[in-house]
């Protein structure tokens, strides 16, 4: 059997891509409060790719993803952690809007800042 903690690596990135660009959890994220956590295990892989689902399934892999607070231009950091590995994370920066990458011409950036 593969080292478990080498599991986590392989398989964070995916995580972190699979839930940075899904609407239901990046729709539970965005509203949670800053640290608000959610467990993705076994039971919480219908939304992944298969393959990412099967790896964590078949190796009973638990990650954390979480808000981990208000980034640049007013982005929300989602933050991934291993539960069995917590030194093995990963943070996406995402904005509200699919495919914005921040704030345009015409728009205010930091809170209180005019447009």
């Amino acid at each position: 059997m593969a080292d478990r903690r080498a599991l986590y690596v392989m398989w964070m990135a995916e995580l972190v891509g699979e839930v940075s660009l899904d609407i239901i959890w990046r729709s539970r994220i965005f509203a949670a409060p800053p640290r608000g956590a959610f467990e993705v295990a076994a039971v919480d892989v219908e939304r992944l790719t298969v393959a990412l689902a099967t790896a964590i399934r078949e190796n009973a892999l638990r990650f954390e993803v979480f808000h981990d607070g208000l980034g640049e231009g007013g982005a929300v950091v989602f933050g991934f952690r291993s539960l069995e590995f917590p030194d093995v994370e990963a943070y996406s920066t995402n904005y509200q809007r699919p495919g914005y990458d921040g704030p345009v011409a015409g728009e205010a950036g930091e809170a209180g800042e005019e447009p």
